[in-house]
C-alpha cells in the first residue's frame, strides 16, 4: 500500500511539474500583459520607400537574373520539393546569390557560418546600386578565424567591408540574430528606439535595446516574420533561413531609377541591355501617330572596362507628333525569335497635350 502511495505521490509530482513548466512557459508571455505589436501597412510603405531612395537593384543584375528564370531547370534542387523555402531558395538561384551542392541538393536544413553568411551578402550587395562599401583603412580581420578556402574571397572590397562592420565572420555558425544584424548593417538599416508600448516579438526580452531596434525595422520592412510570434534570436540559422531574409529584401527594391525620364517634348527611356547574351530592346506603338522615335543608342556600362559584349543602357528618344495617348511596349528578347519569347517586358504610356507637351508618363 505504502508502495502504492509512493508511486502516486511521485506520479502526482511528475505532473505538477509538467503542469507548471506548461503553465509557465505560456504566462511567461501573458504575465508580462503584452501582445505582438501589429505593423501597420503605411509604416510599411514608409520604411520599403524610404531604403528604396538609397538602394536600387543594378538593371544588368536584373538582365541575368532573367536570363537564368528562362534557363532554369523545373527541378533545380532535389531536397526542396515539400520545404517551406523552395520559392525563395530557387529565386535565390536565380539572383545568383546561392548554389547548391554537387550531388544536386540544396540542404535548406543546414547551418551557416559567419564566413558563408558574409559571402552570401556579398553576393546580395553586387546586385545593387549605390551600395556604400567604404572600409576604414585600418580594417583588420582575424584570418585565423576564416577557413582556408574563403580567405582570399574575404579579403576582396565587398566582403571585407561587411565582415568588418559585424565582426562575426568566422567558422562557427551563426544565430538567426546575428545574420540579421548583418542583413541589416549591410543595408544601412538603423536601430530605431522603441517606446515600451512596441512588442516586435513575444521573446523581444531575450534583445538589447538596440539589438531589439534593429529587429523592428527589419520586421516593419517585413524581413523578418517569426514564428508564432517569437523570434527565437539565439536558435542557429539555417540555410533556408538565410535565403529568406535576403529575397524579402530583395523584393522590395525597384530596378535602378530613371529608366524614363521626359521634358516639354521628349521622352528618353533607359533599358539595361547584354548584347553578348544575344537579347536587346525592341519597341511597338499601340498607335504610332502619337510620338516618334529620334534616337536609339547603346552605351557600355562604365564598369564594363570597354569590354566588346558587356552590358550597358538601351537609350531610346522620341518625340511628340501630336495630342493623344501613346502605349509603348517594350520586349526583350533575342532578334531571331518571336516576340512571344520574350523574357521581359515594359509598358509606358505617354499623355500628350494639344501643344505637343507630354502631360504624364506612366
Amino acid at each position: 500500500m505504502k508502495k502504492i502511495i509512493v508511486v502516486v505521490i511521485v506520479i502526482a509530482m511528475i505532473l505538477s511539474l509538467g503542469i507548471s513548466y506548461s503553465y509557465g512557459s505560456e504566462t511567461a508571455i501573458h504575465d508580462r500583459d503584452r501582445i505582438q505589436s501589429n505593423i501597420k501597412d503605411a509604416d510599411q510603405l514608409q520604411a520599403r520607400s524610404e531604403l528604396n531612395k538609397r538602394l536600387h537593384i543594378d538593371g544588368e543584375a536584373y538582365l541575368q537574373m532573367m536570363e537564368r528564370v528562362r534557363e532554369r531547370m523545373e527541378n533545380r534542387f532535389a531536397d526542396l520539393e515539400d520545404h517551406w523555402s523552395k520559392e525563395e531558395v530557387l529565386n535565390g538561384f536565380d539572383w545568383g546569390l546561392i548554389n547548391g551542392y554537387p550531388d544536386g541538393t540544396f540542404r535548406p536544413n543546414n547551418n551557416i557560418s559567419g564566413t558563408e553568411g558574409v559571402l552570401l551578402l556579398a553576393r546580395l550587395v553586387n546586385c545593387m546600386t549605390e551600395w556604400n562599401g567604404i572600409v576604414d583603412e585600418d580594417a583588420k580581420l582575424d584570418y585565423s578565424l576564416i577557413p582556408n578556402w574563403a580567405r582570399i574571397q574575404i579579403s576582396e572590397k565587398i566582403p571585407l567591408s561587411i565582415a568588418f562592420r559585424n565582426q562575426t565572420y568566422g567558422s562557427e555558425p551563426l544565430t538567426r540574430l546575428e545574420f540579421a544584424l548583418m542583413l541589416a548593417r549591410t543595408l544601412g538599416i538603423q536601430s530605431e528606439e522603441l517606446t515600451d508600448e512596441i512588442t516586435v516579438f513575444l521573446d523581444d526580452d531575450l534583445l538589447s535595446e538596440e539589438e531589439l531596434g534593429f529587429i523592428y525595422r527589419l520586421r516593419v520592412l517585413g524581413i523578418l516574420k517569426g514564428n508564432n510570434g517569437n523570434f527565437m534570436p539565439h536558435n542557429r540559422l539555417t540555410r533556408g533561413e538565410a535565403v529568406a531574409m535576403m529575397m524579402r529584401a530583395m523584393n522590395m527594391f525597384g530596378i535602378t531609377p530613371d529608366e524614363y525620364n521626359y521634358s516639354e517634348n521628349e521622352l528618353t527611356v533607359n533599358l539595361y541591355e547584354n548584347p553578348s547574351t544575344g537579347y536587346s530592346w525592341h519597341f511597338k506603338f499601340s498607335d504610332g501617330t502619337i510620338l516618334k522615335l529620334v534616337e536609339d543608342d547603346f552605351i557600355q556600362s562604365s564598369q564594363s572596362g570597354g569590354m566588346v559584349g558587356s552590358g550597358g543602357t538601351r537609350i531610346f528618344v522620341f518625340q511628340t507628333l501630336k495630342a493623344g495617348m501613346e502605349n509603348i511596349s517594350f520586349y526583350y528578347y533575342r532578334s531571331w525569335e518571336d516576340v512571344s519569347t520574350a523574357v521581359d517586358v515594359r509598358i509606358i504610356d505617354v499623355k500628350v497635350g494639344s501643344d505637343l507637351k507630354i502631360i504624364e508618363v506612366k
